[in-house]
């Protein structure tokens, strides 16, 4: 009776995918930082304005030099740096290059010694239409911005260690056209007004992975939700 089947070329499919799997693979390393430097802690100021296109903001962030060299490599994608330095254990203006995986590699013209440093980065980007990021869009013909950082876009918005073995506290200052509201993970602990924008301040994160930032900006409505352990409210 003739088979129904050759199970042969089945067994020769399975390893050859159990071998793929297994084996370590240079391509896989292109989407990954290499462990040169862990973040302390970092610090976050962002201009938004949903009327425009594009943002401008600037990060600072605490970290350690694992050890000695002129590299430092964070996560980065569809952003512009103007400008990167480092001080601390020394001080260096940093040349960057963003990868085509989302890893910016920013190289020091010395060797850095392996220490405590503070790498501050200004920069500007468009805002995401496809809901990716920290994104842009029109309800009611009103804009409005929100932020969808799951799992790997928390980089489209900001220059950060964008791995979720990096669980630091997050601060964030946010600056929008006076009027409109904006809201981020944490209570607001300051306001202050300048020049037709209102700058507000967010208490530090606990130690978190960066996908679980938030940020919402635009014509906004509250309302009070009451008999809560912890204050509450429906953002709308």
């Amino acid at each position: 009776m003739p088979a129904l089947f050759n199970p042969r070329p089945l067994r020769w499919c399975l390893a050859i995918a159990a071998t793929t799997l297994m084996s370590p693979s240079a391509a896989n390393d292109e989407f990954r930082m290499t462990k040169l430097a862990r973040p302390i802690e970092q610090s976050i100021w962002l201009k938004l304005d949903p009327a425009q296109e594009g943002f401008e903001g600037r990060v600072k962030i605490e970290l350690e030099l694992l050890k000695a060299g002129k590299l430092i490599q964070f996560s980065g994608r569809e952003y512009t740096i103007d400008s990167a330095a480092v001080s601390g254990t020394a001080d260096c203006d940093l040349t960057t290059t963003m990868g085509a995986q989302g890893v910016v590699t920013a190289t020091c013209s010395e060797e850095l010694p392996a220490g405590r440093y503070a790498l501050e980065i200004v920069y500007h980007a468009p805002f995401n239409r496809q809901s990716v990021g920290l994104y842009k869009t029109i309800a009611g013909g009103d804009p409005y911005l929100f932020t969808q950082f799951e799992m790997s876009d928390a980089r489209r918005a900001f220059p950060v260690f964008d791995e979720p073995e990096y669980k630091i506290p997050f601060t964030v200052t946010i600056s929008v056209p006076d009027g409109l509201k904006v809201y981020a993970n944490t209570p607001e602990t300051a306001q202050s007004s300048k020049d037709g924008w209102t700058t507000r301040e967010f208490a530090p994160t606990p130690p978190i992975p960066s996908y679980l930032l938030a940020i919402a900006a635009g014509p906004l409505e509250e309302y009070p939700v009451t008999g809560l352990s912890v204050p509450g409210r429906i953002i709308t």
